[in-house]
């Protein structure tokens, strides 16, 4: 996956992709 790329053809979608992360991160580490 290439991070830099996708910022510069979507930014809204990396900022979309970024919040999934953190739930994620908050799901499995609480």
């Amino acid at each position: 996956m290439n991070l830099p790329l996708e910022l510069d053809v979507d930014p809204s979608a990396f900022k979309i992709m970024c919040k999934k992360q953190e739930k994620m991160s908050l799901f499995f580490n609480p």
